[in-house]
This record gives C-alpha cells, structure tokens and sequence, in this order.
C-alpha cells in the first residue's frame, strides 16, 4: 500500500492512497464468491450459476463493496502508518480503479495540534498567608448548629445536663 501525505491549510492533512491490484483483486474474487453462492440467477439452482454471468448480473454492486471494504480496511492502517493523531472523520474523494487493478483514494481529515513539551522547573505558584480567627470558627458552626436544628416535643420531664 502507497501513502503519501499533504499538508493543507492549518491541521488538514490529504492522504492519498493506493491500495495494489493484488489486494484489490482478491477482495473482488472474495465477494464474488460470496455473491454467487447467495444468489440465484434464471435457469440455474442457487449457487450453481458460471461465475461469468455473476460477473456480469453484480459487477457494479461487488464493485461498490469491495471499494467500501478497502477503505474501511486501509484508511486505519495508513492513519497508524503515519502516526496521525486524527481529529475529525475523513472526507473520501477521486475513488478511482487504476488501469493496473489498483484502486486510489484521497481521504481528507484534520489532526490534533502537535503541542511541544512544556517545562514545569521554574514555574513558582504564589502564595497567600490566610488567617482566620478563632471567633470567625466559632461563628459559623453556631449559624450551622441552628441551621440544621432538630427541634422535637419531648414527653418527659426537662433535666439538667441534657
């Protein structure tokens, strides 16, 4: 598989790629035979059709998946080939089957922004002498003992020390 890869305007990035006809030509012997031994052509029982008139009934729909196929199988390999850090779903153009065999594809997609290593050694964090008086703590947990007060009739008689 060849891969070149374009830089265009801020983090898009053109992969153009090429997929060899031997690939490409196992993958259509594949699906054709899938095809012919799911499919029942007039005059003959199903699977039992020539390979020749399957050709000719389901070139255009073999066709379609393999390219499909091809696109989902070598679009993560060429993204893990060239170690991009893909940002965005790629937008598929110029799907084209070479003379050759071969089949070429132009995926464009956006990469995440390559941040360069940040040191931290002479970062210094200010710091701020706070002080809180006793009386300021003492205040708050009296609002907060009031506040949250469970306040019940009691049917004894009231006791010192309870």
């Amino acid at each position: 598989m060849k891969i070149e890869v374009k830089h265009s305007e801020g983090l898009k990035r053109e992969l153009s790629i090429e997929v060899p006809s031997d690939r490409v030509q196992t993958a259509m012997d594949q699906k054709f035979e899938e095809v012919k031994r799911s499919v029942t052509l007039k005059g003959f029982r199903k699977g039992k059709a020539p390979m020749n008139m399957i050709r000719s009934a389901y070139a255009d729909e073999v066709r379609a998946d393999v390219v499909d196929e091809l696109i989902k199988a070598t679009l993560p390999e060429a993204v893990k080939q060239e170690t991009l850090n893909v940002a965005s779903r790629p937008t598929l153009t110029n799907l084209n089957f070479n003379d050759d065999g071969g089949f070429t594809y132009t995926a464009t997609l956006e990469v995440f922004p390559e941040i360069p290593s940040v040191t931290f050694d002479k970062l210094e964090i200010p710091t701020y002498e706070i002080s809180v008086p006793d009386s300021e703590v003492d205040e708050v947990m009296t609002y907060f003992r009031k506040r949250h007060a469970d306040i019940r009739p009691v049917q004894r008689e009231a006791r010192e020390g309870i």
